[in-house]
C-alpha cells in the first residue's frame, strides 16, 4: 500500500481567512461543521457519519478536489471530532498529521 500523502486542501476555517487575506483568492471548497451535541453538518445540511464518508469519497474522484474547511464547535467531544478526522483522512487518503 502506498504511503498517504498530505491534505493539503484540509483546512481550518482560520487558516482560509488568512488564505483569503494573503492570497485575494475564493477557492471552491466545501464545509465539515462539527456540532458540540454531536452533530455533522455538511455545507450547513446535517448528516450522518457513513454520508460525509460518501461526500468525502465523491470529492476525490472530481478532476480538481475542492478545499475542504472543517471546524468544531467549543465543546465538542474530543473522541467524536477525532472520529471525524479520521473518516477524513481515510477518505482523503491523507497522513494524519497533516493537519
Amino acid at each position: 500500500m502506498a504511503e498517504a500523502s498530505p491534505c493539503r486542501d484540509v483546512i481550518s476555517e482560520a487558516a482560509l481567512a488568512t488564505l483569503r487575506r494573503t492570497e485575494s483568492i475564493d477557492p471552491v471548497l466545501n464545509r465539515v461543521t462539527l456540532g458540540r451535541q454531536g452533530t455533522i453538518a455538511w455545507n450547513g445540511t446535517p448528516v450522518t457519519l457513513p454520508v460525509l464518508r460518501q461526500y468525502l469519497d465523491r470529492t476525490r474522484q472530481l478532476p480538481t478536489q475542492p478545499m475542504l474547511v472543517t471546524s468544531a464547535e467549543a465543546g465538542s467531544d474530543p473522541a467524536f471530532v477525532e472520529t471525524v478526522r479520521e473518516a477524513i483522512f481515510v477518505s482523503l487518503d491523507c497522513r494524519p498529521d497533516s493537519f
